[in-house]
């Protein structure tokens, strides 16, 4: 993939910050070492639009996350959060609870409780609902008055109304909503924003075939179409599937890292590694669409989160104490002919 410029330039930011890393003695001007989070503030300040993929319950991920929503520059160079894991129909409950509108952390959880993805995902771990407690302390603490929006990306399905696979069938499209949300929420609006999905939604080039190819990655569709204001970075951890040696090039890193793909050690390499459990539906079957795509084609840059121990992941529960949340779960399973059981989801009374 070609790099114009602006993404030289950028990647050069975050080398020159790798190697102020790298010298014992380095610092800033503030008297401090640089960091990740540095690294994605100056993605940010020269982009319009920076997009992270997200490992879903990434307990070390989401710690860096909360870092970055913490320190006080973000709101600086940054309008918008938008994030996969919020149903949009919650919106304006979602802006007010933002603002610090007296609405409370348990009436915006429908907006992760009810996505598409239900009841397969339900978003319940801590660290989403922390992510939206964390926006809304650091605007209640902003001096400068100009808070962090979090935009709802997920699409704005309404489960009251789905019966049926065939009425679930307009939601599936969940990437494409997900570009048409950073256009118009953010791009549309002159704004510079921070997309959380997904890996496979932000990167910017696969295989697509089948069903990939009707929901084409939202990083897919906005490099295509915005070039230089688009710039993504990809979660990255060591797995026992790489290849001998891979794992201990990335020693000289600590975690967490920004590191532009072409000095990385995964530069060239097959992003299936990367991404080996994701699968879509082709006409021949279930296939990995990033197998063969190298991942300097993928993305610009890597969030190094070290080893596969570090990479802890939190646990989830589903449904806490709500026995109503728990058989409308069941409800949704059913309609898809899910195999109840198999997801583990216990009842209230049974925990």
């Amino acid at each position: 993939m070609a790099r114009s410029r602006a993404k030289l330039e950028t990647v050069l930011a975050i080398v020159l910050i790798l190697l102020v890393l790298s010298t014992a003695s380095g610092e800033t001007t503030a008297g401090r070492m640089p960091t990740a989070v540095d690294a994605v503030l100056a993605a940010i300040e020269r982009h319009r639009i920076v997009a992270l993929g997200e490992i879903h319950g990434s307990i070390p991920q989401h710690a860096f996350i909360q870092s970055l929503i913490d320190d006080p520059r973000l709101g600086d160079v940054c309008d918008d959060i938008v994030v996969e894991f919020a149903n949009s129909r919650y919106q304006d409950r979602i802006d007010r609870f933002i603002r610090g509108d007296e609405v409370s952390i348990e009436q915006i959880a429908p907006a992760w409780r009810n996505t598409a993805v239900s009841p397969f995902q339900q978003w319940q771990a801590p660290m989403y609902r922390e992510l939206f407690e964390a926006v809304r302390r650091a605007n209640l603490r902003s001096a400068s008055g100009n808070g962090i929006r979090i935009v709802a990306a997920g699409v704005p399905i309404d489960w009251e109304s789905v019966r049926t696979p065939e009425d679930h069938e307009p939601f599936l499209a969940r990437s494409t909503h997900f570009a048409a949300v950073v256009e118009r929420e953010v791009l549309g609006r002159g704004r510079r924003g921070l997309l959380i999905a997904g890996s496979a939604h932000v990167v910017e080039r696969s295989d697509s075939r089948g069903a990939a190819e009707r929901d084409p990655a939202a990083g897919k569709t906005l490099s295509a179409k915005y070039g230089d204001a688009y710039f993504s970075i990809i979660p990255v951890f060591a797995a026992t599937e790489w290849p001998e040696g891979l794992a201990e090039e990335f020693d000289r890193f600590e975690a967490p890292t920004v590191i532009p793909i072409a000095s990385s050690p995964l530069h060239r390499r097959d992003a299936g590694l990367v991404f080996r459990d994701i699968r879509k539906l082709g006409p021949d079957g279930p296939y990995n669409p990033f197998h063969g795509v190298p991942m300097s084609d993928v993305a610009d840059a890597l969030l190094w989160l070290g080893l596969s121990g570090d990479s802890t992941f939190a646990g989830d529960d589903p449904v806490g104490d709500d026995r109503g949340y728990y058989e409308e779960l069941r409800r949704r399973a059913k309609i898809f002919g899910a195999d109840w059981a198999a997801l583990g989801i216990a009842p209230p009374d049974e925990r």
